[in-house]
């Protein structure tokens, strides 16, 4: 095979998505019930809970606009990234430090040309999954760890 044709393409799993964005608001409340128990004056915590919204709205809108934005990451052996849009379109992407794989889960951070952040959870089995087991093979040795 030659080594331009090895690459891994991976699709997202709804329920991983879910359980990122369900975790992610349960510690978003989490954090503003934390915020209302603290000792200090109404006018700061009331500013402390306002920034707190802001920035977990603003985490939440971010990761469900990624969510809904990508349909599958292709990554060949050089390290260059490819997302997949819901139209089929192809866009270049580059890796973001914050990127992980481990051995049955991954964690991608990726940022394309016009800025936007798109982040995705990945799971798999390199006993039954080629792309898995190839995702694994280029993220050792192609050194696409930043």
């Amino acid at each position: 095979m030659s080594l331009h044709a090895y690459s891994s393409k991976l699709r997202p799993e709804r329920c991983l998505r879910l359980i990122v964005l369900a975790s992610a608001a349960c510690l978003a409340l989490a954090g503003t019930l934390i915020a209302l128990r603290l000792p200090a004056a109404p006018p700061a915590r009331g500013a402390l809970l306002i920034g707190w919204c802001w920035l977990c709205g603003r985490e939440l809108l971010q990761l469900a606009s990624s969510f809904a934005r990508l349909r599958a990451l292709c990554i060949d052996a050089t390290g260059s990234i490819r997302l997949s849009e819901p139209d089929g379109t192809q866009v270049p992407a580059t890796l973001m430090p914050g990127s992980i794989v481990l051995d049955r889960i991954a964690w991608l951070r990726c940022l394309t040309a016009d800025g936007r952040i798109v982040t995705e959870p990945f799971r798999g089995a390199a006993r039954t999954s080629r792309d898995w087991r190839r995702l694994k093979v280029i993220w050792r040795h192609a050194g696409v760890t930043p």
